[in-house]
């Protein structure tokens, strides 16, 4: 759960806090899950802008250097070479969009389709796992930022993404996907 608390720090930091916008204790109904996840698609979407496509050549050499890896067999020379793949700007862009991509996905599917509770549930749990990854965000928010690919404003707005999503993924296992579970267990 969100704690506020913490609400000042990150108003005077410059952070957006995106399940403030929704109270969790109105997250039951329809409305406010639609109105979350329309925030979280706004948050995804300035995101997006702000990464450049990554130049087509550089994906291939990051795919290229994931094959070589994987057909290496030497335990500490998998672990060097990925080691050194992992802090590439590259690496850290395709592994940053591809989470971004499967967050808009599940957060489309979830705003799209009026199906049953059980079904939304299902999907509110995977954009909680999804929001739940902080070392990837934060990583590649590191790396993206100290290369210049996120931009100079990036680095104050994005540095806390990791933590933040983090507890909106914990805010909603907490306010969406667990009341469902004891629901339906009743």
């Amino acid at each position: 759960m969100f704690r506020t608390s913490l609400l000042p720090a990150l108003l005077l930091s410059g952070i957006t806090t995106t399940v403030l916008a929704v109270e969790p204790a109105t997250l039951h109904s329809r409305g406010a899950r639609v109105q979350l996840a329309q925030s979280l698609l706004s948050e995804v979407a300035v995101l997006e802008a702000r990464l450049a496509p990554l130049a087509e050549n550089e994906a291939i050499t990051v795919r290229e250097e994931f094959a070589a890896i994987e057909r290496l067999a030497e335990p500490n020379a998998v672990h060097a070479r990925m080691q050194q793949l992992w802090t590439t700007p590259g690496f850290q862009h395709l592994r940053l969009t591809g989470a971004l991509t499967q967050l808009r996905v599940t957060l489309d599917c979830t705003l799209a389709e009026k199906s049953s509770l059980r079904r939304e549930a299902v999907r509110w749990s995977l954009a909680a796992s999804q929001l739940g990854d902080r070392a990837l965000y934060d990583e590649a928010v590191n790396v993206l930022t100290r290369s210049g690919r996120l931009g100079h404003e990036a680095r104050s707005r994005w540095t806390a993404l990791g933590a933040r999503w983090a507890r909106e993924g914990q805010t909603i296992n907490e306010t969406i996907t667990l009341p469902y579970l004891r629901a339906a267990v009743e």
